[in-house]
C-alpha cells in the first residue's frame, strides 16, 4: 500500500512515498506520565516544545514544514482496523488534490495557538499532541511527533525514503 505524498507549492515533499507506522503499540509499565513525579515537569516540557513549534509554524511554515514529515496514518486505510466502507472512503479523499492542498493550506496560513480548541493545537495530560480540525469536508486530527520525546516514531527508513533526517512528524487521522 503506497501513500500518496503531499508536496508544497514550491514542489518540496512533505510526506514520503510509503506510509510508515509511528504509531508503535507500547504496554504502558508503571504509571501514567501525569501520575509521575517528574511527569509535570515532562508535560510541561513536551508543551513548551510544541509552543515552539507552533510559533515557528506561525512565522516560517515552509522552513518548519520542510523538517516534518507529514502523512496520513496508515492504519486508517486498514479495512481490518476502520471497516472496508471507511477505508476505501478515506483513501479516496487522499488521493484528491483538493485534500492536499487542504492540508497544505492549514499548516501555511492558520494562526495557529496552543489552547486546545478546535483548529488549534492541544497539549494532553499523558504528554500527547495534537490538532483537531477540518480538512476538505473531513474532521481530522494531527499527532504531532517529535525526535526529541517519540524516538520510536522516527524509523530509519523514513529518513532513507526522504533523504533528510526531520524532527517533527506529524500523523493525519481522518477518522473523527
Amino acid at each position: 500500500m503506497n501513500a500518496t505524498p503531499i508536496a508544497t507549492m514550491d514542489g518540496t515533499v512533505l510526506s514520503a512515498t510509503k506510509p510508515h507506522s509511528t504509531a508503535t503499540p507500547e504496554i504502558m509499565e508503571g504509571l501514567p506520565l501525569f501520575m509521575t513525579e517528574e511527569g509535570e515537569k515532562e508535560i510541561d516540557m513536551r508543551r513548551k516544545e510544541l509552543e515552539t513549534y507552533v510559533k515557528l509554524l506561525s512565522k516560517t511554515p515552509r522552513d518548519i514544514i520542510n523538517r516534518t514529515f507529514v502523512n496520513l496514518n496508515p492504519h486508517t486505510l486498514n479495512p481490518n482496523e476502520v471497516g472496508q466502507k471507511d477505508a476505501a472512503e478515506i483513501k479516496e479523499w487522499w488521493s484528491k488534490k483538493e485534500t492536499h492542498k487542504a492540508v497544505i493550506e492549514w499548516f501555511s496560513t492558520n494562526k495557529h495557538k496552543v489552547n486546545g480548541k478546535f483548529g488549534n493545537w492541544s497539549c494532553g495530560f499523558m504528554g500527547s499532541r495534537w490538532a483537531d480540525c477540518l480538512i476538505n469536508g473531513r474532521k481530522c486530527r494531527f499527532a504531532f511527533y517529535s525526535r526529541k520525546y517519540n524516538p520510536s516514531s522516527f524509523p530509519e527508513q523514513m529518513e532513507r525514503d526522504t533523504g533528510k533526517v526531520l524532527n517533527y512528524a506529524i500523523m493525519i487521522d481522518p477518522t473523527l
